[in-house]
């Protein structure tokens, strides 16, 4: 199963969200970054200019794509219809977490090792969007 996580009952008010671009741009003044699972080692969390601000680890958890390096992993029954603007990402079926949970375990664990403070899964919202599958938001939340 997956292993324990750091939970802040820190509201944060300011952040940065980059998830393009190497190095990290630490200028900005920020209580938090939002940065991408893959395209960051451990020792940018690490990094003396990140260091004394939240470090959020970015990690499709609703999405399928191409480039990632465990894409072949997603059987293609939970692949869905293309995000809208992302023409390499395609929705996926988050109603069958039977399937998905030991997909998305390492990556969650690969945030946990790198030393991320916690977890952004995004593209969790398919009762808003049409992913190619029926959905509802009561499904999704119970």
């Amino acid at each position: 199963g997956l292993k324990p996580y750091f939970k802040s009952s820190i509201q944060l008010s300011t952040w940065q969200w980059q998830l393009i671009g190497q190095p990290i741009d630490a200028s900005f003044d920020m209580d938090m970054y939002d940065i991408d699972l893959f395209d960051n080692e451990t020792n940018v969390v690490a990094d003396p200019q990140i260091q004394g601000r939240k470090v959020v680890c970015y990690l499709n958890a609703g999405g399928w794509e191409n480039r990632r390096p465990d894409a072949r992993v997603f059987p293609l029954e939970i692949i869905g219809k293309n995000l809208d603007d992302w023409e390499d990402e395609r929705r996926l079926d988050i109603r069958r977490f039977d399937v998905l949970g030991p997909i998305l375990e390492p990556r969650f664990n690969d945030c946990r090792d790198k030393g991320f403070d916690g977890i952004e899964p995004d593209n969790v919202d398919g009762f808003v969007n049409n992913p190619g599958f029926p959905m509802t938001y009561d499904e999704l939340t119970n």
